[in-house]
């Protein structure tokens, strides 16, 4: 049985700002290429989900199945999961065991509430300041395309990009009791809990480790 690690929150403090925030210390934006040993498998993902500008997670990915028999889930973690009936819901297909399989990133632990802002992660109201913590566009989130509108490109895309982000929210929610909340690193592409809510612990079959080698 997967067991919860209860993720200690890294405090900071900003002067004379008003708010606190989340960070990740174990979290690392740079992705190994590992080769598979026993009890891993190799997954082939054709997903752009998981897209941070250069063509990340794509092809096959090792995933250690038994990762979580022996350590918690923790925020940050790209899973391997089972889609689970919320995601025939939102499909508008039958309830039936989807048997379908995707790739993730947890983002809201157990007994977390989770908030967005204007493209930006809150976990339990203190800002997620993290490299997966606010909405891109496969690499560029919302300062940079404000900063290349003032720098003067005022290309449709851009203004569109901007006027989405901006108005990107999601009411406070909480995370319930044995359920993660996940996101892939690019919500435009991703069917994640924005879209299906949090997924049950029980679905996740695995962690991805890195690229096949």
């Amino acid at each position: 049985m997967k067991r919860i690690l209860t993720f200690s929150l890294v405090i900071i403090l900003f002067g004379c700002s008003n708010y606190t925030t989340v960070t990740d210390s174990h979290t690392s934006a740079e992705i190994k290429t590992i080769k598979a040993e026993e009890n891993m498998i190799i997954y082939k993902h054709n997903s752009d989900n998981m897209d941070r500008g250069n063509h990340n997670y794509y092809g096959g990915l090792v995933i250690d199945i038994d990762f979580y028999n022996l350590k918690e889930v923790q925020r940050g973690d790209v899973i391997y999961y089972e889609q689970p009936e919320s995601y025939n819901k939102f499909m508008n297909q039958d309830n039936s065991p989807t048997n379908e399989f995707s790739i993730s990133r947890i983002i809201g632990l157990p007994n977390e509430q989770i908030e967005i802002k204007s493209s930006q992660i809150f976990i339990d109201g203190k800002k997620l300041d993290t490299f997966y913590g606010k909405e891109h566009w496969k690499g560029v989130n919302l300062d940079g395309y404000k900063k290349a509108l003032k720098e003067g490109n005022d290309a449709e895309h851009i203004v569109q990009f901007i006027d989405s982000m901006v108005n990107r929210n999601v009411e406070k929610l909480s995370v319930p009791k044995g359920y993660v909340y996940i996101l892939g690193d690019t919500w435009g592409r991703s069917i994640d809990s924005i879209s299906i809510g949090a997924i049950p612990i029980e679905n996740i079959k695995g962690k991805v480790l890195g690229y096949s080698h």
